[in-house]
């Protein structure tokens, strides 16, 4: 189906956004979701680390306590027994907390008498009470009981797993261990602190959130607000908890008691709905501290606004389609007018219409640059022009042959860029006249060949007709027998005149003498003269004058120079874009660059040396810069 830009506006920007209307009714609540969910994860993780952080206060304060004990014990080691059981009951009595105190000393650490001997306070329904562990309960040495062995071993504090102390407490408790010393450093027992489990959720501690979970560094629940699963494992609940089956726990309990506060969310439902876990570590103990969260407690929002937003996108539609119908009518007239004025100049119409006007700045961009467009076409199209016609008259001032002379072989090439250049060169026979007789007819045997190679300043259309101009001058003076000299002033006054467009021109007129192998030149600008001198195999570069034809009037003209030919002698004519070639480096050609090619083919005829250079500077300019005429004559004298 063909489609205006009217209905293509229409049809791209209603029809996307009514998908995209389903798309945002579909998504609205999963971004209101993600939106609050991010907030309460904030707060909520900020909360878990504030209890963390208070309970891990607490509990930093108990341990100072205990090692304010054992500092006491290495200080005064021979207190009483009496005085041992005062110094646990002062410190079980403030602090409602601490379930039992106990100092255990090392087997006859306190009396040779006694192997064993561990003093313990605890709180009981009857109020505080004590016992000697050693002596009432049991072996505490015996490498089961993770509060004595493991700080005897490592001589330092720690906070031990969940544990039923039977025999002492006869309670789940974890208990805070510390080492105490003798004067001299010597072990001699541990000062204990038991925390009773279900005491956890005492108000002291300022946790307010009903459902939260205190696990320990083995995974063991310190606390859970299910009273049955304080003391037992994390994989226990896993295996005893049907609803998350194939869940993979193991990442979940991972990143949960990885010491760093975050948030987890379980997609498996509890008790009916799924749940969000927001954890915090308890510093001083390797603790984790976890509060749960069900999603419809978090996402009760969500549901009270979701009509309101599907009331507000179909609001939103509605507005949009209107605007979207008016705009494009505003597209339309201006974007047909400019598809008009595209299909003129694809017929090669390049002329002016009227201005496309609209208040769219797109719009009004696109039309300037179509107009700019079409001028540069129009302007091209005429350079094309001028461009064909100045070839043709190039062309047809290329002579088709080139006369030769006896004993000499004479051989050109031009080569145009793609500017058609004003360069050119053209090679003619010459009769000197009989005394002061008419002249000599054609038929008459030629007396020498005059040459020229012109470059007129420019390009195009005017250097064609200057370089022409410039051709015609130089054929009548060589037909009048006129002298170089004469001819370049000709020239010169041409170029100088006011005929429009004529400029500047570098030449080099010459001419060669059949019977004395002389060759007498005229040179203007910057073409040079090389001269190859067989006989002792040296080369000779010549320069011109430096003034270009055209600069004055009134610009004086030297006379001819001559160069006397011998056998095997080589002269090269060049304009500048032989000698000025430059390759990637940008080092020209150069006349060391026709040199280096002459004398290796100095053996060979006129037409192989004028290949030879042509070749070579090809190969020299590659990918360099080769956007210029390049002109050259090649005269040798063959005996």
């Amino acid at each position: 189906m063909q489609l205006t830009v009217r209905r293509a506006i229409l049809l791209y920007t209603i029809v996307p956004v009514v998908i995209i209307f389903a798309i945002s009714a579909a998504s609205g609540v999963s971004f209101l979701r993600s939106r609050i969910q991010s907030q309460v994860n904030e707060q909520m993780t900020q909360v878990a680390v504030g209890y963390a952080d208070g309970l891990d206060y607490i509990l930093r304060r108990l341990a100072g306590e205990t090692n304010r004990t054992a500092d006491t014990l290495q200080a005064i080691p021979d207190l009483s027994e009496d005085e041992l059981y005062n110094l646990l009951r002062l410190h079980v009595g403030d602090n409602p907390v601490i379930y039992g105190a106990a100092i255990a000393f090392k087997p006859y650490g306190y009396s040779k008498d006694r192997k064993l001997f561990a003093p313990y306070v605890f709180n009981s329904e009857n109020g505080l009470k004590q016992i000697d562990i050693g002596t009432d309960s049991y072996d505490y040495t015996d490498g089961s009981w993770e509060w004595w062995s493991v700080p005897g071993k490592t001589l330092k504090a720690i906070w031990t797993e969940p544990y039923f102390d039977k025999g002492a407490g006869n309670i789940l408790m974890t208990t805070f261990s510390t080492p105490f010393f003798s004067k001299d450093g010597e072990f001699q027992g541990v000062v204990t602190l038991d925390i009773g489990l279900d005491a956890l959720k005492d108000r002291r501690f300022r946790i307010k959130h009903n459902q939260f979970v205190l696990v320990s560094k083995q995974k063991k629940f310190l606390y859970h607000f299910k009273p049955e699963w304080i003391g037992r494992t994390v994989d226990e609940l896993v295996e005893h908890t049907t609803e998350i089956a194939g869940l993979d726990t193991s990442g979940i309990a991972t990143q949960a008691l990885s010491h760093e506060a975050g948030s987890i969310h379980i997609p498996i439902k509890f008790d009916g709905d799924t749940t969000w876990l927001f954890y915090a570590p308890v510093e001083s103990t390797g603790w984790t501290l976890s509060l749960l969260m069900y999603d419809s407690n978090t996402f009760a929002v969500v549901q009270q606004n979701l009509w309101r937003s599907i009331l507000f996108l179909c609001l939103f539609l509605l507005f949009l389609s209107i605007a979207v119908f008016k705009l494009s009518k505003r597209f339309s007239g201006p974007m047909e007018a400019l598809v008009e004025q595209c299909r003129r100049m694809e017929r090669l119409n390049f002329q002016a219409t009227e201005k496309v006007s609209s208040d769219i700045l797109e719009i009004k961009h696109l039309a300037t640059t179509l107009d700019r467009m079409r001028q540069a076409l129009f302007s091209i199209s005429s350079m094309r022009e001028d461009i064909l016609v100045a070839e043709s008259i190039r062309k047809r001032i290329i002579p088709a042959s080139i006369p030769q002379l006896p004993h000499f072989e004479i051989q050109a090439c031009s080569e145009t860029s793609a500017d058609i250049g004003g360069e050119a060169y053209d090679v003619v026979e010459y009769r000197n006249p009989a005394g002061n007789a008419a002249y000599r007819t054609d038929t008459d045997p030629a007396d020498g060949v005059a040459l020229i190679l012109s470059d007129v300043a420019g390009f195009g259309l005017d250097a064609a007709i200057t370089g022409a101009q410039l051709r015609t001058i130089f054929r009548t003076a060589v037909r009048l027998g006129i002298d170089l000299q004469t001819m370049a002033q000709q020239m010169n006054r041409y170029l100088c005149s006011d005929v429009a467009g004529n400029g500047l021109a570098e030449v080099w007129c010459g001419e060669i003498d059949r019977e004395t192998y002389r060759l007498r030149y005229l040179s203007f600008g910057q073409i040079p003269t090389l001269h190859f001198i067989a006989a002792n195999n040296s080369f000779r570069h010549r320069q011109g004058y430096p003034i270009q034809l055209g600069s004055r009037i009134n610009a004086a003209i030297p006379k001819a120079e001559t160069i006397q030919l011998a056998a095997g002698d080589i002269v090269i004519v060049a304009s500048d874009g032989v000698v000025n070639a430059l390759n990637p480096e940008h080092v020209p050609f150069g006349p060391e660059g026709i040199q280096r090619v002459t004398e290796k083919m100095s053996g060979a005829d006129a037409r192989d040396i004028v290949i030879a250079i042509t070749e070579e500077l090809a190969c020299f300019t590659s990918s360099g810069d080769t956007a210029s005429d390049l002109t050259m004559l090649v005269i040798k004298c063959t005996g």
